[in-house]
């Protein structure tokens, strides 16, 4: 295979800021996983993204509902930001369903939630977990929901959905 010199040609104002042809992959590709319609944009990794949508949606002093323990640089993130972190502890089967809803009490604007492959315990989402938790957050339409799934098809471990809510991003 032979590699060709191509000119850059810069993405004006108004064009696609994705190929088409990747978008289109990439819809196929997370098309069970993720509510429909969908958005497609391109980062940096998942750090990244959880960046861009807590910047897009909320501002200085909003709660946010993390893992606790939490992947340091979501809470460094939050921190750097100027989000509060509410803790809500995991077990072996994810994200404890009381604690979250004591932290949406106590005014969580977003959840940043991971499904597989949790940084530091390792656990991935039960299917009853999962199930339990979409109904919990359904009874909470404005909630930013932030679906960590960084591991994704590398993970032996099923997907299970907890999305419900309006505004969803998986990374």
């Amino acid at each position: 295979m032979t590699l060709q010199a191509r000119l850059y040609s810069p993405r004006l104002y108004g064009e696609p800021t994705v190929n088409p042809g990747l978008k289109d992959y990439v819809r196929k590709w997370f098309g069970a996983d993720c509510p429909t319609p969908f958005e497609v944009d391109l980062t940096q990794g998942a750090v990244g993204t959880i960046e861009r949508v807590l910047g897009s949606y909320l501002v200085a002093g909003d709660k946010v509902a993390v893992e606790n323990p939490c992947f340091l640089s979501s809470i460094n993130l939050l921190r750097t930001a100027g989000l509060q972190p509410l803790g809500v502890s995991v077990d072996a089967e994810g994200m404890c369903p009381d604690a979250l809803e004591a932290a949406l009490a106590k005014g969580a604007s977003a959840v940043i939630l991971t499904l597989r492959a949790h940084n530091l315990t390792g656990y991935s989402m039960s299917e009853k977990r999962a199930r339990v938790l979409m109904r919990l957050l359904a009874k909470h339409p404005h909630l930013l929901l932030i679906v960590d799934d960084h591991f994704a098809l590398l993970s032996n471990t099923a997907y299970y959905s907890v999305a419900s809510a309006a505004r969803v991003a998986c990374t």
